[in-house]
């Protein structure tokens, strides 16, 4: 039992490192919201809270493109919504 959870427990760090790891790179422009999609965990099975939430929000953000475009300041806000959902999880709230 004790083995079975220090594995779900290794497998959800590995998660959160590698949504981590994607997400950052958006922030910083090195690679497209659709790259991070492209390249994350299996979304249907997960169970953090927040991985689900960030997934949510990056699908939204590619689908609002022409929004984007027309109005900076609802880039903005994505991209600080995003940013603002990574720093919990990086605090390990879920």
């Amino acid at each position: 039992m004790v083995l079975s959870t220090l594995t779900c427990m290794s497998a959800t760090s590995n998660r959160i490192q590698t949504v981590t790891a994607l997400v950052e790179k958006f922030l910083q422009e090195r690679i497209t919201a659709e790259s991070v999609l492209s390249q994350w965990p299996d979304i249907v099975s997960e169970s953090n809270s927040l991985i689900k939430e960030l997934w949510h929000r990056l699908a939204h953000f590619v689908d609002d493109t022409d929004i984007r475009n027309k109005e900076p300041s609802y880039d903005k806000s994505q991209r600080k919504h995003i940013e603002s959902l990574l720093d919990e999880l990086r605090r390990g709230k879920v």
